[in-house]
């Protein structure tokens, strides 16, 4: 389990929807497949009951999502070969796109890993074996041949995102996603790659470096269908730097204007504090725009300098500034970096940057480091890293530090959240907008989870 589901995390972060999956299978829906989604982490269910859930549809074939936590889907996988060992298993997403052949070599429930964008190359797969044709002919997978993992060539990226069906939500529990206790919400990409050279994240690996857009058009009318059809009125856009394109998010909020979903829906986004600028905050809030995220990192230009963010604290500053000048709420992605050596300090002054921008919410995360990244290698080569036992990380921990551990961590993450968010204004606010049953099911989750190891 992810550190951002544990302690406090779980109130604060988005429980959103596995949008990859939803489109792998919508995607697989308009080739004429049956498909199921099981959300784990929407649900909060136990390797047991996602188990049965896989044994009432008696599938051919099952794939996994997995950021991290390899090891809670692989039990998984095992007692579904243990169920019926011809049922076909493939890892994808984040984890198994960095290391391919270290989860296939170390995890071999799994037959299959995808790398990258998973809905042309699961389909190819699935063709593949099928007609029982030749596996190097699939483009963008690690298989097994003889006792070795295979790579083949990367599958090229799929340009054409608006070929794409809208995702399944038709398959999700939609009434359980929402942020900071608040939904339904849903997310919707707007474009997938990133420019960026930000040394900790892993969206170039999933998605390349170019950035590829949909159709402004086909964007709202997928706002305009989950709302019409699944009764959602808020919405996440998913573009990492959303007001880069100006022209672009132009043709967004006319398009929700002209169609008057602004007196309807609610909307958030994130970007960079370096692409905004006063009029088209104003315009995103005229068109629904409710708030506006920006990844901070960190309140040291040297840190921001070390994980290659390209931005200053000034910028920082006037990307504030001017969100709350248009009416926007804003929320500060913060990493906790667990690699420095004072880190209950760091923790500290990183509130006090928080609350001195304004920001209405933060968000906490972890320094996530992929096991044989450039930047795990500089880490274990500087000793910050215990050493290159990679099980922390497959348990959705993360690879040891030599300062402190996974417990330590917690507690300092807890308490950074309770000295942000309790304040009487914080809660009135939570109690006149947050539906009471949200607040509860939330409460039994965490008390479900306190004494997680």
């Amino acid at each position: 389990m992810a550190l951002a589901k544990m302690g406090l995390g779980r109130f604060m972060m988005t429980v959103s929807p596995p949008l990859g999956i939803a489109y792998i299978s919508a995607y697989l829906r308009s080739r004429g497949y049956e498909a199921i989604i099981v959300d784990a982490n929407a649900e909060n269910l136990s390797e047991r009951e996602v188990v049965l859930r896989i044994k009432r549809f008696r599938p051919d074939l099952v794939g996994f999502s997995i950021h991290t936590e390899v090891i809670f889907n692989a039990k998984i996988a095992e007692e579904i070969k243990r169920y019926d060992h011809r049922i076909i298993t493939v890892a994808g997403g984040v984890a198994p796109s960095y290391i391919p052949r270290l989860i296939l070599e170390k995890f071999t429930m799994f037959d299959f890993a995808v790398i990258g964008e998973g809905e042309m190359i699961l389909h190819s797969l699935i063709n593949t074996l099928e007609k029982k044709e030749r596996l190097d002919k699939v483009k963008g997978i690690a298989y097994r041949q003889d006792g070795r993992v295979m790579l083949t060539p990367k599958q090229e990226y799929i340009q054409d995102l608006d070929s794409l069906p809208f995702p399944d939500r038709g398959s999700l529990p939609n009434n359980l996603y929402g942020i900071s206790l608040r939904g339904p919400i849903t997310l919707i990409e707007t474009s997938r790659g990133c420019s960026g050279n930000c040394w900790f994240c892993a969206i170039a690996t999933m998605f390349g470096s170019k950035i590829r857009t949909r159709d402004p058009q086909k964007v709202v009318a997928e706002i305009e269908e989950s709302y019409c059809n699944y009764d959602i009125d808020f919405f996440i856009l998913i573009d990492n730097t959303f007001t880069a394109r100006k022209e672009y998010v132009y043709a967004i909020t006319d398009e929700i204007i002209k169609r008057r979903l602004h007196k309807k829906i609610r909307w958030r986004c994130m970007t960079r504090v370096d692409c905004v600028d006063e009029q088209i905050l104003k315009n995103m809030r005229r068109a629904g725009c409710r708030e506006i995220g920006f990844g901070v990192e960190s309140p040291h230009q040297d840190t921001l300098n070390f994980y290659r963010k390209g931005t200053t604290l000034k910028e920082v500053e006037n990307a504030f500034a001017l969100a709350k000048k248009a009416g926007l709420s804003t929320a500060a992605l913060m990493i906790v970096n667990q690699y420095e050596r004072n880190l209950d300090g760091a923790g500290k002054e990183t509130i006090k940057f928080v609350k001195r921008i304004k920001a209405k919410r933060m968000i906490l995360q972890p320094l996530i480091v992929y096991p044989q990244s450039s930047l795990h290698k500089y880490l274990l080569m500087k000793g910050r890293i215990k050493d290159e036992n990679y099980n922390p990380f497959f348990e959705g921990k993360y690879l040891e530090s030599k300062y402190i551990d996974f417990k330590r961590l917690i507690k300092i993450t807890n308490n950074m959240y309770l000295s942000f968010y309790i304040s009487l204004d914080y809660f009135i606010v939570v109690i006149k907008n947050i539906p009471l049953w949200k607040i509860l099911h939330k409460i039994r989750i965490y008390l479900k989870n306190l004494f997680y190891k």
